[in-house]
């Protein structure tokens, strides 16, 4: 019995160094733990949705990661490009917002939180997007910019296309604030539901006028996620938008 009792005690007693060396590795693994726990956890800013053809994920210098497929996850400055006459796909933000690319676009995503409130920026290098815009409690500046302009929106549903120089911004519901940073006054220009307007090289934009009925049916694109947008704008366009010079919404 004495014996016994002898051998359990030297099991269950640990030199210093042994006792060192467990809490060292319990250390890791913990940090270990915690670390993939915080991973997996972490929302993703954006995701690709409705992904058609060639698409690819780039970083922000323009290097490749990886051909985008749905579900994939889209992180802040990163790039997404549609490479072809038949690639397009949704870009899903973490509100429920949903950007359409067209074929042969380029646009870059990023986010800023500023008092409890997130300024989506995005970055149109090339082609043509449709913006269906949700709101909510969180939502702050909604910013598209292009080498010619910069615009703020407020609403629903816009579009943005850049033509070489020329960039043009059609409003099916909300209100557009357009600037261009290198016109010389920095003129802004209000664009409304059904309306657009265009900028190029160091121009202000043009007036905003009347989309035509070919215009308005390229919105009819949209059609199959409208019931993802369930927002009712009614009155909130006219006094969401400040009316000053300033940039629209410019991240800092």
């Amino acid at each position: 019995m004495k014996r016994e009792s002898l051998y359990a005690e030297k099991v269950l007693t640990h030199t210093p160094v042994q006792n060192i060396n467990m809490l060292f590795w319990a250390t890791i693994m913990f940090l270990i733990f915690g670390y993939f726990s915080q991973v997996q956890a972490a929302p993703h800013f954006a995701t690709l949705d409705k992904v058609n053809g060639e698409v690819v994920v780039l970083k922000s210098d323009g290097s490749p990661i990886a051909n985008g497929k749905d579900g994939m996850p889209v992180r802040p400055g990163q790039i997404v490009k549609t490479s072809g006459p038949n690639a397009v796909t949704d870009v899903v933000l973490f509100d429920g917002s949903r950007i359409r690319l067209l074929p042969s676009s380029e646009a870059r995503f990023s986010v800023k939180k500023k008092e409890e409130k997130h300024n989506i920026q995005i970055d149109l290098i090339a082609g043509k997007i449709f913006n269906a815009v949700q709101k909510n409690k969180k939502s702050g500046h909604y910013v598209v910019k292009t080498p010619s302009s910069v615009a703020g929106f407020k609403g629903k549903v816009f579009s943005a296309e850049l033509n070489k120089e020329q960039s043009v911004f059609m409003v099916q519901d909300g209100k557009l604030k357009v600037i261009n940073p290198h016109e010389k006054n920095r003129q802004a220009v209000y664009v409304t539901s059904m309306n657009k307007t265009t900028t190029q090289a160091v121009q202000a934009p043009s007036e905003s006028t009347p989309l035509s009925a070919e215009e308005i049916a390229m919105f009819d694109i949209l059609k199959d996620i409208e019931v993802d947008i369930k927002i009712d704008i009614q009155g909130d366009t006219e006094s969401v938008i400040r009316e000053d010079t300033s940039v629209p919404g410019a991240l800092e």
